[in-house]
């Protein structure tokens, strides 16, 4: 039962944060949208999005590279002892 409500408290907040980032693309789209926007603005503010999306990229990268090396590492391991 414990793991059952895990799931369903883990699902909960996924829901929520993937609500959240709509909810923020729609805003940055009308933002963005606005014909009184100085093109200058509107330069300046894609440019931090994109800076934020590199950053949020690079940050990934590295975790999901880690998680390989130590799966080959493990699997060097499992063929010494064998």
């Amino acid at each position: 039962m414990r793991t059952q409500n895990s799931v369903v408290s883990s699902l909960r907040t996924s829901l929520t944060s993937h609500r959240a980032a709509r909810a923020q693309r729609r805003e940055v789209a009308m933002l963005l949208s606005d014909p009184e926007l100085s093109p200058s603005t509107r330069q300046e503010m894609v440019a931090i999005l994109t800076r934020d999306e590199d950053v949020r990229t690079s940050v990934a990268v590295p975790s999901q590279r880690r998680g390989g090396a130590s799966r080959e590492h493990a699997d060097a391991g499992s063929f010494r002892s064998a």
